[in-house]
């Protein structure tokens, strides 16, 4: 079958399925560069996702590491019972907890953020703990030192068991 003068064949084939006017073609150009620009947009899309994923853990990990770091100085600080360097892990473990609920936790991805909760409920913990001590501190009455260090001991045994569980996922 041989096409009119009016159609264009692609590769100079001389059939009716790769013989097609200039507005077909057009047609078919159009579609095919559709088809690309979505497979290029879904592509970038996972990218982005990615990309605010890793951003996120890598917060998260930021936080639950400063709150460790703190979870054991407030220890330490129990057993040396050292009233004015303990208020100062109080005040970081509140601002901790601040800095927790600032963390996009719907950028983690559902098992991250899962466990990005157990740590953020351990700081909320860690706060509460924090706070009792602190009114002890305030009203001038002698804490029970070991009660409150064995407390953040404990809190920082689960939150590092956590944060191992969270480090390793990816």
């Amino acid at each position: 079958m041989d096409c009119p003068s009016t159609e264009y064949c692609l590769a100079f084939v001389d059939h009716w399925l790769f013989c097609h006017t200039k507005e077909q073609w057009a047609a078919w150009v159009q579609a095919a560069g559709s088809i690309l620009a979505i497979g290029i947009a879904i592509r970038v899309s996972r990218a982005t996702d990615r990309r605010s994923e890793r951003q996120a853990k890598a917060a998260a990990l930021s936080v639950q590491a400063q709150l460790h770091m703190h979870l054991v100085g407030s220890a330490v600080q129990c057993e040396k019972q050292d009233r004015q360097a303990l208020r100062t892990h109080l005040l970081v473990l509140a601002e901790l907890l601040h800095t927790f609920r600032a963390i996009r936790i719907d950028q983690l991805g559902e098992g991250l953020a899962y466990k990005f909760l157990k740590s953020a409920a351990i700081c909320v913990d860690a706060a509460a703990v924090a706070t009792t001590l602190r009114d002890f501190l305030d009203t001038g009455l002698a804490p029970n030192w070991n009660t409150y260090g064995d407390d953040f001991r404990r809190l920082n045994t689960e939150l590092v068991a956590v944060v191992g569980e969270f480090a390793s996922e990816d």
